[in-house]
């Protein structure tokens, strides 16, 4: 009877210990999930602010483009 007992409390202290070791994990968990969600946003907000850049250079070298066959007309028309 004493030897169950004995083994009945070190099973509990296992329980234990693995108990705290599973709510750390957890813990780590739910860390890195919030760091991964926060780099995810930041690099979203990059992208968009990089799309965006992109389309308005984009859309000067357009301008830029219809300028300079504009001038060649111009100046071939001399």
């Amino acid at each position: 009877n004493e030897v169950m007992s004995v083994h009945l409390e070190n099973s509990e202290e296992e329980r234990e210990k693995c108990k705290a070791a599973l709510q750390q994990t957890l813990s780590n968990l739910t860390s890195l999930q919030e760091d991964t969600q926060a780099q995810e946003d930041n690099y979203k907000a990059q992208l968009s602010s990089l799309t965006e850049h992109l389309a308005n250079m984009n859309e000067k070298l357009v301008k830029q483009t219809e300028e300079i066959q504009e001038l060649r007309y111009k100046l071939e028309m001399r």
